[in-house]
């Protein structure tokens, strides 16, 4: 009997085909570019992340700056006269005993002077005296300090003069905080015909110039005092703030020696604020 036989029984076993692996090098390529990819990708994000914080701060401090300004406008704008003779209707001085230096960048050989200073002014409203003041509050004498405000009242009857003793004695405690890190508080004030007031010492206006040596020499006025009738037809005030990462490390800084030394180079962490107010109430008499 004749038997049937696969045709496929007695041919070799084809061999199993098996996949080519990496080689060491080809592995070693992959992982460096995979983490030059990751690198750039945390190089990013950081640089994201450190443009938003930027801008947060940018906008944090703009917003504050702005806030007082505009405050500073609106108060000063209502500035009255007395009309008593020993009535104190505006005062500002320098009270930095040294000014702050700063070099600018991209200009080694050029500084920028900051200085901290204290105003106070006089209001009226209906039978009601306000006096108004603010000072930068610089305990450490290291060129910054806090932005506060000083508020009082009194009745329309009573000596107004009596107002600017108790800003001159208030202290910190009981004044309200504006802001922190300023490096600058600076008053200007100027006549009706928009001339910078200095120089002078009348009855009822007092412009001096420096009177301590070495306190300003930068031609800044260190003392404005306004009596009676008088007061400023306008005035100009100009605030410095640092940003808020720049105040964190000054702060950490033991002395006030190293301190001041680290703001001197902080220019460019500095935003300028500047307003100019006319006042309504001027009396054009104060002026001969």
């Amino acid at each position: 009997m004749r038997t049937f036989t696969p045709h496929w029984i007695g041919l070799r076993t084809p061999p199993s085909r098996t996949g080519r692996a990496f080689s060491l090098l080809e592995v070693l390529v992959v992982v460096a570019l995979l983490s030059f990819i990751i690198l750039g990708l945390m190089m990013m994000f950081g640089q994201v992340q450190r443009a938003y914080k930027l801008g947060t701060t940018q906008v944090d401090i703009l917003e504050s700056g702005r806030m007082i300004a505009d405050q500073l406008n609106r108060e000063l704008a209502q500035a009255s006269p007395s009309h008593r003779s020993n009535g104190v209707n505006f005062y500002a001085r320098i009270t930095s005993a040294q000014p702050l230096l700063q070099t600018l960048p991209g200009a080694p050989s050029t500084e920028r002077t900051n200085l901290l200073g204290a105003l106070f002014f006089l209001t009226r409203e209906n039978q009601r005296w306000t006096g108004i003041g603010y000072l930068v509050a610089d305990t450490n004498q290291a060129g910054m300090g806090a932005l506060y405000r000083y508020e009082t009242n009194a009745p329309f009857a009573s000596d107004p003069a009596l107002l600017f003793d108790e800003f001159t004695r208030a202290g910190l405690p009981q004044m309200s905080k504006m802001v922190d890190g300023v490096v600058e508080f600076k008053v200007r004030a100027f006549d009706p015909n928009g001339v910078w007031l200095t120089g002078l010492n009348r009855t009822n206006i007092i412009a001096e110039w420096p009177v301590t040596p070495g306190l300003l020499g930068v031609g800044e006025m260190e003392y404005y005092l306004f009596r009676s009738n008088a007061i400023p037809a306008s005035v100009e005030v100009e605030l410095g703030v640092l940003e808020d990462a720049a105040i964190a490390r000054a702060r950490a800084f033991p002395t006030a020696i190293a301190r001041r030394k680290f703001l001197q180079d902080q220019a460019a962490s500095v935003h300028v604020f500047r307003t100019r107010t006319s006042l309504r109430n001027v009396d054009p008499v104060a002026y001969p």
